[in-house]
């Protein structure tokens, strides 16, 4: 039994097709079905199927709302007897994908070397270290005169673990700016939500998380220990963590940088102090800026 599951975000098109496959098996998703048929690429002819095949087979999310941005899982069950030599999956998305076989996350270390590209592929570092800035109770009934439990900022590792209550809010500081995932491991009752901004300004605003344009993730959880990974990386300086209902207890945090490796060879350090954090500031500006382009 093969189990794969592929996150997808913004506009959603995946397709698989697998080697060594004796017959045709459906691919489910929970808006759409579709036939994954076997790819066999052989030459020019048999780019030509590659490309019918997608033609074929793009899942597309009906339900989606119209000008929102999706974030959307696609999971496949299937057997393979006898295992085949050989297995390509064939998968595309307008902004990029996440993949995981039988619960294990595809990254080339475990599944081993990966097919070359034309650009190296894409660094993950954790981003930190992490400091806790703000825990704030009742935020969301007497915002903005919320009660503070904790303004005195500290190691996030020092603060952990933290107990949420509905209204709770947290702000941490990733001690840079970054173009990151965020992932949360947590405790919660079923049905407790979370709400996740990410902001650029705290500081300067009095400290009130701003600069987010408006845009939130949330997330709905079950009951007992879990793990939650953004459907995409965002761009902050600092990540707003509330607790909309319910009740939690919050185990750690990781802010996942997801960029290309670039290697800083060079340096500037001058007599000027502001054309040095000028220098630097530039080139963490460039690194956060690309991501696969």
């Amino acid at each position: 039994m093969g189990l794969l599951v592929a996150g997808f975000s913004t506009l959603v098109a995946p397709v698989v097709g697998a080697a060594d496959v004796p017959q045709t098996r459906p691919l489910n998703s929970p808006a759409v079905t579709v036939d994954a048929d076997p790819v066999f690429a052989a030459g020019m002819n048999g780019h030509l199927d590659v490309a019918k095949t997608l033609r074929k087979s793009i899942l597309w999310l009906g339900s989606a709302p119209v000008g929102q941005q999706v974030y959307a899982v696609f999971r496949k069950e299937f057997n393979l007897d006898p295992l085949p030599r050989a297995a390509g999956l064939h998968l595309f998305a307008d902004s990029r994908y996440t993949l995981w076989v039988d619960g294990q996350y595809v990254d080339g270390n475990l599944w081993g070397a990966l097919r070359p590209r034309g650009i190296p592929r894409l660094r993950e570092t954790d981003v930190g270290p992490i400091t806790l800035l703000e825990h704030a109770r009742d935020n969301l009934r007497n915002y903005p005169r919320a009660q503070a439990v904790e303004e005195k900022p500290r190691p996030l590792a020092a603060a952990l673990p933290l107990t949420l209550q509905a209204g709770d809010q947290l702000v941490f500081d990733a001690g840079e700016f970054a173009q990151a995932y965020s992932v949360l491991d947590c405790e919660a009752d079923a049905g407790s939500e979370f709400e996740l901004e990410y902001v650029q300004r705290y500081f300067e605003t009095g400290r009130k998380p701003s600069g987010s344009y408006g845009r939130v993730n949330r997330y709905i959880a079950r009951a007992g220990r879990q793990s939650y990974t953004s459907g995409d990386t965002f761009g902050f300086k600092y990540l707003v963590v509330r607790l909309k209902s319910g009740q939690a207890k919050l185990h750690a945090v990781r802010l996942v940088n997801r960029l290309y490796p670039f290697d800083v060879v060079g340096g500037l350090r001058c007599n000027d102090t502001l054309l040095t954090q000028l220098w630097s500031n530039c080139v963490q500006t460039i690194r956060v800026c690309c991501e696969d382009a």
